[in-house]
């Protein structure tokens, strides 16, 4: 038998490595994306929690042109005094997901007022975006 050139060894050597790589990338490519929209559906309600609108626009699919004022009209007309949002639970199911969510509202004069809603999430890039309707502010 032979010893194997050095030429032949490198050949060898180089279509290990890609056939390695190729291996590699159909792995790749084959999984699921496990990115998870809770941590960009806590941020947007996080956001609305401080009345900050544009942090909230940041985070939404196309917001309409009105959409702060769409918002600032909601605190004004309802007195609202104080405002958080939680997230509850996402159901995702593929580049869409759910996001539920509880709203406790201190209205001025009138005392607190819950209710429960949902966001719906659209995954664009490495990013989850509310798609943004009047219905998220309040079902």
């Amino acid at each position: 038998m032979r010893p194997m050139s050095s030429v032949s060894r490198l050949a060898l050597l180089i279509g290990v490595v890609l056939m390695g790589a190729a291996v590699y990338g159909i792995f790749v490519l084959m999984r699921d994306d496990t990115s998870d929209p809770a941590p960009d559906a806590r941020a947007y309600l996080a956001d609305w929690s401080d009345g900050d609108w544009d942090a909230m626009a940041d985070r939404v699919v196309d917001p309409p042109d009105a959409f702060a004022d769409t918002h600032q009209a909601v605190v004004d007309d309802l007195a609202v005094g104080e405002a958080t949002y939680e997230l509850d639970s996402v159901d995702r199911g593929g580049d869409t997901a759910v996001a539920r969510y509880h709203a406790a509202l201190q209205l001025t004069g009138l005392g607190r007022w819950d209710y429960d809603g949902t966001l719906s999430l659209t995954k664009e890039g490495d990013e989850w975006l509310v798609d943004w309707s009047p219905s998220t502010i309040h079902p």
